[in-house]
């Protein structure tokens, strides 16, 4: 029996989840076994992951009157958590059932990174051997440029996805506190793209295949979230950033017009006036 709470995540969540990835690896090969995995896993959680979702769009529906709540009772602490208290029971949302479905996902979560880099550390497994363009899936996906080790397609891919996921999973809001705080999120996929420099191979291919479902998961769920509000510049023609590139040559090409321009009309009423 376990002796410690790590020999007891080890034996009941971390090897049981290994012994699944290697099985699946003897059928389908190390890299495609990876993203098999994190397919499965994430169909599993999925009812987890739509209760949590749902539950944080009404809690995100209520911060309007939330935030009048604080402002009214600003000053009376316990008159401001009993009418808080109110309108949850008014509206039928449960502060805590966002956070229980997380609660839930994070063990698990953390025990398949530690199947996948467990499984992907042994140098004689079929995942210390190449893959695709990959020398090996205990290995960062890396290129070295001046002997400095930069992200490659793995960190790359990681860090796209996780910010198109994370868009979609942020809803439009007014509300400044909000906004603020999903700011501070968009330096996520930034972490993701460090992070993508030092962990295994295998760890970015479980990462970019969860992202990716994630993405199909929140679309259907509740759609494209943020990310439809997202303009990037366009340089077609008609486009913003075009039109107002030709605008600001017009303007350059006026000015540097505009003494000769001048100075003619000026000539051009003299001679007219010398003929009569």
């Amino acid at each position: 029996m376990p002796t410690s709470f790590s020999d007891a995540w080890h034996v009941f969540l971390v090897l049981p989840l290994e012994t699944v990835l290697v099985f699946l690896e003897g059928y389908l090969g190390p890299g495609v076994a990876i993203i098999a995995f994190t397919v499965l896993s994430r169909v599993v959680l999925f009812p987890l992951t739509v209760a949590q979702t749902r539950s944080t769009q009404r809690m995100q529906a209520l911060q309007p009157q939330l935030n009048a709540l604080k402002t009214k009772y600003a000053k009376d602490r316990q008159k401001l958590n009993e009418e808080t208290m109110a309108l949850y029971k008014e509206a039928g949302v449960n502060p805590a059932a966002g956070c229980l479905p997380l609660l839930i996902q994070m063990p698990i979560m953390f025990a398949l990174y530690g199947a996948i880099s467990g499984a992907a550390s042994n140098e004689d497994s079929d995942f210390a051997k190449p893959w695709l363009w990959l020398d090996a899936l205990n290995k960062p996906d890396v290129i070295h440029v001046f002997g400095i080790a930069l992200p490659f397609i793995l960190p790359i891919l990681a860090a796209i996805t996780q910010f198109i996921q994370q868009r979609m999973m942020t809803q439009p809001t007014d509300d400044p506190a909000q906004r603020q705080q999903q700011q501070m999120m968009q330096f996520m996929p930034l972490m993701m793209l460090w992070i993508g420099t030092s962990v295994s191979s295998g760890l970015g291919v479980y990462w970019v295949t969860q992202n990716v479902v994630g993405i199909v998961q929140q679309y259907f769920t509740t759609g494209l979230g943020s990310l439809a509000t997202l303009r990037l510049p366009t340089f077609g023609r008609g486009s913003p950033a075009s039109e107002a590139i030709v605008e600001q040559t017009s303007r350059d090409r006026q000015s540097a017009r505009g003494p000769r321009a001048g100075g003619v009309s000026s000539g051009g009423g003299k001679r007219s006036g010398g003929k009569s």
